[in-house]
């Protein structure tokens, strides 16, 4: 196949800066270092945009919401993503902060499915919280799991880095801009709740639009 401008394209919106590097160019970038660049960070929030308090929220139709639990060890994050003005615009944000009981999260995933009741919902299947998602299921919220493994992980981080190359995501969170500053390859000492509720966001929102390089 020739690869010219076409082939270039069509082949080049599915791939991150650093794996269209190493997959075309030969150039094998290290696997440790900052994910997020600090550019792509300042590009990418907006201090107009909505944070943690529920009164900056913006109630759109077309949302899509990921929550990665915490419980008692970590901090739970709910992210709420949706199309604004050709943007995928973080919506609604809330960080509670370990430990946060399980009857507390409950009442805030509940709270969140009937603000963007038109939405979808979708929960971090980790283990711990797999009762927690089936309580909520039986209550009648339409809410869905997503198995967390090595594999989907580094899939929605790619799905944020992505939507943070091409210029399609906005938010006006300093918490997630901070983690997103510090986060690393190698995240097994960091913090990175934020990152990971976004990022599931972000994946759920492009699944059926944006082709992902996996």
């Amino acid at each position: 196949v020739a690869r010219d401008g076409a082939w270039y394209r069509s082949k080049r919106p599915a791939y991150t800066a650093r794996d269209w590097a190493s997959e075309f160019e030969c150039d094998f970038v290290e696997s440790g270092g900052a994910v997020f660049p600090s550019q792509l960070c300042e590009k990418v929030r907006d201090h107009r945009l909505p944070n943690g308090d529920p009164r900056t929220w913006i109630t759109v139709p077309g949302s899509v919401t990921y929550w990665d639990i915490g419980a008692r060890q970590d901090a739970t994050v709910g992210v709420t993503v949706a199309k604004v003005a050709g943007k995928l615009v973080v919506v609604a944000f809330a960080r509670y902060e370990a430990p946060t009981e399980w009857p507390a999260i409950e009442r805030a995933i509940g709270e969140r499915v009937q603000r963007y009741s038109d939405g979808r919902h979708y929960i971090e299947s980790n283990g711990i919280g797999d009762p927690l998602i089936s309580r909520l299921a039986e209550s009648g919220l339409p809410v869905m799991g997503f198995l967390v493994t090595a594999r989907s992980k580094a899939d929605i981080i790619r799905a944020l880095l992505l939507a943070c190359e091409q210029d399609r995501l906005r938010h006006g969170s300093s918490e997630l801009y901070s983690e997103m500053l510090r986060y690393q390859a190698d995240d097994t000492k960091i913090v990175q709740d934020c990152v990971m509720a976004a990022a599931g966001a972000v994946y759920q929102a492009d699944l059926g639009g944006v082709i992902l390089h996996v």
